[in-house]
This record gives structure tokens, C-alpha cells and sequence, in this order.
């Protein structure tokens, strides 16, 4: 490690975005009950979160690499802090969409800057353990943030949820301003923005990583803004009792991302992403056809969340390896793209909200095959390409 980091800190930060939406989503459905609003409308609150968040990543990247690491972490969660007492106020649907944005838009650098850090600190094998170590920690949040926000939902509001998140903001804050380290090294040179998005739209094993990591992302927070309608209304639980799903989710979580610990120097990216691509077919396919009961789509949309958090923090630690003089902007460029489908996939999802308990498995089933698809044909062109090659001699002799 170049840089000492704070694992607890490190963690926090990392975790406090992911905290930000386990602990809102529960109190969805008392959202639409109180501002009298659709189920439509209420999961739309996600989608302007993860569009504030693709800004935010944006806007945060590249500060990174301008101002620093560390000053643009503490401003970041500063608006992260105006963002919820916003949201915590707000008299109607329309305020507290523009709220979340600017929410989402603080929180943005727990991901891209932390993420930065990392990539800063740490590099190969070792990268890749300690991202799986976090995602392995960050597997609990499942489990704490809806049993929290649902607990709190219950004896309280959907309003005191976002309080309790500008609390946590504000010790993060000062946290942060007394342990927190600057690890962009001394005298590093800017790459302009034009030059890195240039390369970076080239770089075809990259864009591979964005449609992934959206897509699968895209599928987790499509499961938080719709099982809460699902467990709640359908099923009748209680938003606390709904709450103890996320154990399932976390049980799973951990799982992955302890064997992603294990297989780091065992098995190859691709072997590992190979296999959990696979277990994802299966598992996206069985909640389609199998999950209807209660205890039946909690258990296999745990076995969704198992193969999910096989791929993601793998997708990850070896997406921006090409471009360490840069992190800042390429994680700003690529963060923001993989949360713009992050966004566009929650939308579907509340577009398509009818009440069924189906429509979720359905959703999942197909973007799983529209990801496996683009997969595939990307590697079909790869093995074209030599017997391109190899016709082309021929013909020229």
C-alpha cells in the first residue's frame, strides 16, 4: 500500500451512497401515502438519484484530479448533507426530486473519489483483495439500512429516514476532516478531459465494463425501489418486517465477495466473471419461473444478489488499469456512464411497475440476457477477426 488509508473510514465512505438508498427505499410506500403520489412517481425518486449521482461523478472525477483527493471529499459531503435536509423538507414530489439530485450528486464522491483513492494506494492482486474485502463489508448494508429505514418508517415517517442520513452525513464529515489523507501523488500532471474521453471511447474492453457494472447495478437498485411494493402491498409485511429481507440480500452479498477474497490469485478475471455470468443466467431465469411466494423470490433474488456481487467488484478493481495517470477523470468519465444506466434502469423499472409480482423477475431476466448478448457477440467479432485476417493473405497471394 502506497498510502496508509483507514479501513473504517475507507468503508464509510464507500458504504454511505449505498446506506443513502437501503435506508430510503423501505419508506417508499409511506412516500407515495404521504405525498399522495403514484408508486410510479415514488420509484422515479431513484432514478433522479442516480442521474444526480452520474453528474456527480462527473463533476467529482475530474475535481479530484484538479483540486485533490481530499478537498473535493469534504465538499462532496457537504451537499451530500444540503442534499438531505432538502429532501428531508420537501413540501411536495417535485422539490424532493430536485432534493435527491442534489443528494445523490454529494454522495457521488464516496464512489468515484474513494474508488480514486484506492486505485491511488493500491495496486494489482492487492487491489482486487481489498476491493473484495470492501464489497464483502459493504454486503452488510443490505441488511442494516432496510431494517433500519423500515424500523424507522414504522415508529416514524418516511421524512425522519432522510434526518437520520443528514445526521450520519455530518459525523462523516468531520470524520473525514481529521483522519482523512490526500493520496494524489505530488506534482501530477492533468490530462485534459478531450484526451482521456478520446482514448477512453476506444477502448472497447472498457465500454464492455460500463454495460456491465450499469446493467448489474442497474438490476440491485431496480429490486429496491420495486420489493418494497412487492413485500409490502402484495405480501403484507410491515415496512420493519420487510426489512429482514435484506438479510437474505446481505447473507448473499457477503458470500460472493468472500469467495471474490479467496479466488483473488486463484482464478483468473475472466475464469471468475465466465462462471458468475453463468450462475447469473440461472439464478435471473429461476426468479422469473419460481419466485412466486414470499419466501421463494426472497431466497432467489438472494441467489441474484450472490451472482451479482461475484461480478461487480471484480468489474471494478481491473476496469481503469490503463489509465493510472488519469484516475480521476477516467473514473469520472466512466463512473458517469455506468450510473446513467444505472438511472435509465431504474426508470424502466418504474415505468413498467403494474403491481405484479412478475414484473420484477421479468425485468431482471431481460436485462440479464441483453448484457450476457452484448458478451457474446462482442467475443463472436473477436474470433472473426483472425480469419479476416488469414482470408485476406490468401486472397493477396
Amino acid at each position: 500500500m502506497k498510502n496508509k488509508l483507514p479501513f473504517s473510514l475507507i468503508l464509510c465512505l464507500v458504504g454511505y451512497p449505498q446506506i443513502s438508498e437501503t435506508i430510503y427505499t423501505p419508506a417508499l410506500v409511506s412516500l407515495a401515502r404521504g405525498l399522495g403520489v403514484t408508486p410510479h412517481a415514488a420509484e422515479l425518486t431513484l432514478s433522479f438519484y442516480f442521474l444526480g449521482f452520474a453528474a456527480g461523478v462527473f463533476c467529482w472525477g475530474m475535481a479530484a484530479d484538479r483540486l485533490g483527493r481530499r478537498p473535493s471529499m469534504l465538499l462532496g459531503i457537504f451537499v451530500y448533507i444540503l442534499g438531505c435536509i432538502a429532501c428531508a423538507s420537501a413540501p411536495n414530489i417535485w422539490i424532493l426530486l430536485a432534493a435527491r439530485f442534489m443528494q445523490a450528486f454529494g454522495a457521488s464522491t464516496g464512489s468515484v473519489i474513494t474508488q480514486t483513492m484506492l486505485r491511488d494506494s493500491l495496486e494489482g492482486t492487492e487491489r482486487q483483495k481489498f476491493f473484495a474485502l470492501i464489497g464483502a463489508a459493504l454486503s452488510l448494508s443490505p441488511a442494516i439500512g432496510p431494517l433500519a429505514g423500515g424500523v424507522i418508517a414504522d415508529l416514524f415517517d418516511w421524512r425522519a429516514c432522510l434526518w437520520v442520513l443528514s445526521l450520519f452525513g455530518t459525523l462523516l464529515f468531520f470524520w473525514s476532516v481529521f483522519k482523512l489523507p490526500e493520496t494524489q501523488k505530488t506534482g501530477a500532471a492533468y490530462t485534459p478531459l478531450v484526451k482521456v474521453a478520446k482514448r477512453m471511447g476506444g477502448d472497447k474492453e472498457l465500454w464492455q465494463s460500463v454495460l456491465y457494472v450499469g446493467i448489474l447495478n442497474g438490476i440491485a437498485f431496480s429490486f429496491y425501489s420495486e420489493a418494497p411494493f412487492v413485500f409490502i402491498e402484495t405480501f403484507g409485511f410491515s415496512a420493519a418486517a420487510y426489512g429482514l429481507i435484506g438479510l437474505v440480500i446481505a447473507a448473499a452479498g457477503l458470500t460472493a465477495n468472500l469467495f471474490n477474497r479467496w479466488s483473488a490469485g486463484r482464478w483468473s478475471q475472466e475464469k471468475l466473471l465466465k462462471r458468475s455470468a453463468a450462475l447469473l443466467i440461472i439464478s435471473s431465469s429461476a426468479l422469473f419461473l419460481l419466485g412466486g411466494s414470499a419466501l421463494g423470490y426472497a431466497l432467489l433474488s438472494g441467489a441474484l444478489f450472490f451472482s451479482i456481487g461475484l461480478m461487480i467488484p471484480t468489474l471494478l478493481s481491473g476496469a481503469l488499469k490503463n489509465y493510472p495517470e488519469c484516475l480521476g477523470t477516467a473514473g469520472a468519465l466512466f463512473g458517469m456512464a455506468y450510473y446513467l444506466l444505472i438511472s435509465l434502469s431504474t426508470a424502466g423499472m418504474s415505468f413498467l411497475h403494474n403491481g405484479s409480482i412478475g414484473m420484477f423477475p421479468l425485468y431482471v431476466l431481460m436485462l440479464t440476457l441483453l448484457s450476457i448478448s452484448s458478451r457474446f457477440f462482442s467475443t463472436l467479432r473477436r474470433m472473426k477477426r483472425p480469419f479476416s485476417k488469414a482470408a485476406a493473405v490468401k486472397a493477396e497471394r
